[in-house]
């Protein structure tokens, strides 16, 4: 019986932690997508308020000088890195980088999120900055004049921003992984010691039924009554 139940307690810690996996893979799938659909979000409205600085024909007649001092408008404004892009992929404007240098960046028409921007409007992507060497998530959205792409807009989110919100929803859910494994534990404990109990009742219950059986039938057997003695000692 012990053997069985405990085979039985493996089984359900098994199934538990099993389901429990499963689980945490389908919360943080659907915490990772909510988490990027607000970045994204947040990145738009931004975007949105940033295009109301960048002066259309700056970028047109690209005026690096204003491009640039665009760039660091945003950047204060939202706090974020800001890449102004040209429609052929040269970086016309960045908060991070100085003026004189934008000529020795590389041209940005290859990069995984204006790529998706060219072909959607937007672009999302994380990955490592050549520039910075850092890892970011990079938001990308084309400005169009007179409904044609004249070049991007893009804004940097440090990863460790994210990552911290991040970490801290996987920190909750392993301690109420633990917390749940404990109290399955406990519980199974409990049952198994309750199973204890009754089986040993049972047991001495029967013990018990077979030692007054045993009574009974030695009580029960016909030992020769005293005349019948007396009757056989005669006849000797």
């Amino acid at each position: 019986m012990h053997k069985i139940f405990n085979s039985f307690s493996v089984r359900t810690i098994i199934i538990v932690a099993l389901a429990i996996t499963v689980l945490d893979i389908f919360l943080w799938k659907e915490i990772n997508n909510y988490n990027i659909s607000s970045i994204k979000e947040s990145a738009h409205l931004k975007v949105k308020s940033a295009l109301k600085i960048i002066d259309l024909n700056s970028l047109e007649l690209i005026d690096k000088v204003q491009l640039e001092k665009d760039a660091d408008i945003i950047k204060n404004i939202t706090d974020l890195r800001t890449t102004i892009i040209g429609r052929d992929g040269k970086v016309l404007g960045d908060s991070e980088v100085p003026f004189e240098k934008l000529d020795e960046m590389e041209n940005h028409i290859t990069r995984p999120e204006v790529e998706e921007a060219l072909r959607t409007n937007v672009g999302f992507v994380k990955r490592k900055s050549a520039t910075l060497d850092l890892n970011f998530y990079y938001y990308c959205e084309t400005i169009k004049h007179n409904g044609k792409i004249i070049g991007f807009i893009r804004l940097s989110l440090f990863e460790t921003d994210f990552e911290k919100s991040t970490n801290f929803i996987i920190h909750l859910i392993v301690v109420a992984d633990l917390i749940l494994l404990f109290f399955v534990s406990l519980l199974l404990y409990l049952i198994r010691s309750l199973n204890n109990k009754k089986v040993n009742s049972v047991y001495l219950n029967l013990e018990e039924r077979k030692r007054l059986k045993n009574y009974e039938e030695i009580q029960n057997v016909n030992y020769p009554k005293y005349d019948d003695i007396i009757q056989v000692i005669n006849i000797i």
